[in-house]
């Protein structure tokens, strides 16, 4: 039996007549010097006997210890296994499993990332999200301990009325305020802690209003530092990745009728001025050892327009909308507990959405029909090797060719379509990033749209800030005036000012339609008998009114 059959009997795999089982002999115990040593490695080799199993076998495994090793060689044979890449700290690693300290996302060494981008992603994002609440936290922790030095007896109960958010009221600035019957917290001026100390209210609210202060500007400023982390990735992976935008490049500002044989043609003898400059040829002969090689001017390999057809790529996006909308609504159909009423509307609904698609495909075959194609914005200009694609993105983005100082300075003459037409090249985003229905949109009319949509996000905002503000302070008012009708100077003020002789035709005794405002309220002298509106005791605050 070869070295590689044993390995396989000992792992279970088969081989020869051992097919099944797992073969091993017993090691002979080598004498050591100490008795020690000894039981040392005999118990390691009982516990390596007591990890071999039988091999699977049909039917139910019965016993436990060999469902167990079957378990765990299942998970070592189907562990994540480190890559084979061209690595210096990949090498010697290769296929073994991952240790337990393996980073998120590394480019030069094993990591999460091996295992796939999205992997890689979600731990950073858990992680991410950890310090900031964490951070949250210690931020906070001035105003928790502030809210119950000021209230502890204004922790709502676990088991309360108010509900799970009530829960949170003591560690907010409502929480620090006196409750009815509480002798500890603060009211509009100080705060009274249990100990005995004070602290000015406007003190004990700011540092809860900085604590959240802080909250937020840790949380603003994690939403833009993952964002920075996930396009470092995705460079990163790209990298790593050959994907169509890296032979690719976007053209803009084409002729409307331009065709992709005159894109192809400008962009070949750009390159072959380029390849003839360094004195080569497109055949590869030009450098030794180049036999075989196109070389890395070979041109263009294909060209793409892109048309004005956002109207088409709307309505087939609507149409496929409406499809599935269409087979919902059938699968509807067929549900037994369906009432004929229900199937009856349902149907009808099927009818609609059917005309819908029919008209929708009457417009695309229309669209069809006429023979004339859409103007052309765009197009994307595919190469056969990325050198090739770095060198004309070169010339138009280092090199001036698509005009500097905002095309004040002209391009080069070479640079030109046709000799003529300035345009302007860029590098081509990802197929998957590209919004198909958006390229007729010029470059001005994408920069309105998105500072439209900024002043919009900026003015909703500002609107809903100032309304919070205002509903707040007016609130606070209310509740700094709520006293003021049991204090006798702002009574008698009101008394003063009011017109008891005014007629009017609410509340008069005897059922008269019309009295004076002083008979109304069964008084004679308001100003001497009653020193507060509506007869409210002063001792105690309530009010109790001569006539409802």
């Amino acid at each position: 039996m070869s070295k590689d059959t044993k390995k396989d009997v000992e792992l279970g795999h088969g081989g020869g007549d051992d097919e099944g089982t797992y073969v091993r002999e017993p090691a002979t115990l080598d004498k050591e010097p100490s008795d020690a040593a000894a039981k040392r490695k005999e118990r390691r080799y009982r516990a390596e006997q007591a990890r071999v199993a039988v091999a699977p076998q049909d039917g139910p495994i019965k016993d436990r210890g060999t469902a167990r090793e079957l378990a765990r060689q299942y998970r070592y044979q189907h562990m994540p296994r480190i890559p084979r890449k061209n690595l210096e700290l990949y090498r010697g690693r290769e296929d073994q499993t991952y240790p337990m300290n393996t980073p998120i996302f590394k480019k030069d060494r094993p990591s999460l990332a091996d295992m796939g981008i999205g992997i890689s992603l979600y731990f950073e994002t858990v992680l991410l999200l950890a310090y900031v609440f964490l951070g949250m936290f210690v931020v906070c922790i001035p105003s928790i301990v502030l809210s119950f030095m000021a209230n502890p007896s204004g922790v709502p109960s676990s088991g309360g009325d108010e509900g799970a958010m009530a829960q949170m009221a003591v560690v907010t600035i409502a929480g620090i305020f006196k409750k009815p019957g509480s002798v500890y917290g603060c009211d509009l001026e100080t705060c009274l802690f249990r100990d005995g100390s004070t602290l000015d209210t406007v003190t004990a609210v700011s540092i809860i209003v900085y604590a959240d202060l802080g909250c937020c500007l840790i949380l603003l400023t994690a939403v833009p530092l993952m964002r920075f982390l996930f396009r470092r990735y995705a460079e990163a992976v790209d990298e790593g990745n050959v994907t169509a935008a890296d032979y690719s490049v976007m053209v803009w500002g084409l002729p409307v009728r331009v065709t992709g044989k005159q894109i192809k043609d400008h962009f070949d003898r750009l390159l072959d001025r380029s390849f003839a400059a360094g004195g080569g040829s497109k055949e590869g002969g030009g450098e030794e050892g180049a036999k075989g090689d196109p070389g890395p001017f070979d041109g263009v390999a294909d060209v793409f327009l892109a048309r004005a057809d956002s109207n088409v790529l709307v309505q087939f996006d609507k149409r496929a909308d409406l499809l599935r909308d269409r087979i919902n609504l059938e699968a509807g159909l067929e549900a037994p507990d369906i009432t004929e009423g229900e199937k009856r509307r349902r149907g009808a609904r099927v009818e609609k959405v059917a005309a819908m698609i029919e008209r929708l495909d009457q417009q695309i075959d229309g669209v069809d029909k006429t023979g004339v194609l859409n103007p052309v914005v765009g197009a994307f200009v595919i190469f056969n090797s990325q050198a090739a694609k770095i060198d004309a993105l070169d010339k138009y983005v280092r090199k001036g060719g698509n005009g500097g100082l905002w095309g004040v300075i002209p391009p080069p003459h070479e640079c030109l379509l046709d000799g003529k037409h300035r345009i302007k090249v860029w590098q081509a985003p990802e197929p998957s990033n590209i919004m198909w229905e958006n390229l007729e949109a010029s470059s001005m009319e994408r920069g309105l749209r998105k500072l439209a949509s900024s002043l919009a996000t900026t003015l909703i905002v500002a609107v809903s800030f100032f309304a919070i503000v205002w509903g707040k302070s007016y609130n606070q008012a209310m509740v700094d005036n709520k006293g003021a009708c049991s204090q006798v100077s702002f009574a008698g003020q009101c008394n003063s000012n009011l017109n008891w002789d005014a007629v009017t035709p609410h509340g008069c005794p005897g059922g008269e339609s019309e009295c004076p405002l002083r008979s109304a309220w069964l008084l004679t002298d308001p100003v001497e008998e009653f020193t507060v509106p509506l007869s409210i005791d002063t001792s105690t605050g309530e009010g109790v009114p001569v006539l409802l």
